[in-house]
């Protein structure tokens, strides 16, 4: 799929001070440890549940305009941009409203032309000549994200750092615990 993360989520949903406490350290002897794990755990739950979770930009690239945009990451935000190559090669940026209009509250998201209009044409024979750029996930930091997310995050942060020895050096791959696994099965879409 021609869906890249254009930019990562500045925070993550489990904060160092939440694992810390959550984990009972004393200090914070482990804490460049846990904050791989943090992010380890974030990829997991967005990868098991096909959602963004903290803020973060995706952009899908086409060589045609589809029938409709489905953005497949969501809660979807906004779009930033809808851009295209014109048939002179000519970079154009559409405007919401009056080019294309979007459905955030549909699952996947949704853009298409706005009504009574339909897509220019891009130009022909050209490898992502249309460009869309969006923004997705719960919000800004962790208290945008759901609970049970978090909670099975957690149960997965305890579990890589009791294993983490095995974890960092990579000679094993530490197994995700069910129970996370299960939580973060209610969030899942039904896409993934």
């Amino acid at each position: 799929m021609p869906l890249t993360l254009t930019t990562a989520p500045a925070k993550e949903p489990v904060t160092w001070d939440e694992a810390k406490a959550w984990l009972r350290l004393p200090n914070d002897d482990d804490k460049t440890d846990v904050e791989k794990i943090i992010v380890a755990a974030r990829e997991h739950a967005e990868g098991r549940t096909g959602r963004a979770l903290i803020t973060q930009d995706w952009t899908l690239r086409l060589d045609s305009f589809p029938g409709e945009f489905l953005l497949y990451k969501p809660p979807c935000q906004e779009v930033v941009h809808l851009k295209y190559t014109d048939g002179f090669g000519v970079a154009q940026t559409l405007v919401e409203g009056t080019d294309y209009q979007v459905d955030l509250y549909s699952q996947p998201a949704r853009v298409g032309p706005y009504r009574g209009t339909s897509w220019p044409t891009p130009l022909d024979d050209t490898y992502n000549a249309v460009e869309l750029q969006f923004k997705a996930g719960y919000g800004d930091d962790e208290t945008y994200v759901p609970q049970g997310i978090r909670a099975a995050m957690k149960k997965i942060i305890t579990q890589t750092y009791e294993n983490r020895d095995n974890w960092i050096t990579g000679t094993i791959i530490v197994s995700v615990p069910r129970e996370a696994d299960v939580d973060l099965g209610g969030y899942k879409v039904n896409w993934v």
